[in-house]
């Protein structure tokens, strides 16, 4: 090999690695604020793929985890209007404080996934997270 080819390889690697660590974490990484006393962090424990997938969101209030709000998720496929759960779904609580609900993606493409905050049947917050299978 030519030495300007290994170089150029060299270069396309280095420019590759210093994009992927620069803004092109998954936001799964990030606290998202509800409001002034809330925020919340949310993930997919294993990376989602077609079928069932489980979503987790940990809420937490001045650092510390809570479950003092209730959860629920609506996921559609946005370029797909038939690929629709239909109806908002609880998310549940398990022993950690973690909300969970297994979500189903039945076609790959990119996913539109609504997580909402109510506080005393009150609306606090909604966010839209997509989700690329």
């Amino acid at each position: 090999m030519k030495k300007s080819t290994i170089l150029l390889a060299a270069a396309f690697v280095v420019v590759i690695s210093i994009v992927l660590s620069c803004g092109m974490q998954s936001r799964e990484d990030k606290v998202y604020i509800i409001n002034s006393e809330y925020s919340f962090a949310y993930s997919f424990p294993k990376k989602p793929k077609l079928g069932t997938n489980i979503l987790k969101v940990s809420l937490f209030k001045e650092h510390e985890k809570v479950r003092d709000l209730d959860v629920a998720v609506f996921y559609n496929m946005p370029s797909c209007s038939t690929h629709r759960v239909g109806k908002t779904v609880a998310m549940q609580l398990n022993r950690d404080n973690d909300y969970l609900t297994p979500m189903d993606f039945t076609m790959r493409g990119t996913w539109e996934v609504t997580i909402t905050f109510k506080q005393n049947d009150e609306d606090l917050h909604s966010e839209k997270i997509l989700v690329k299978i």
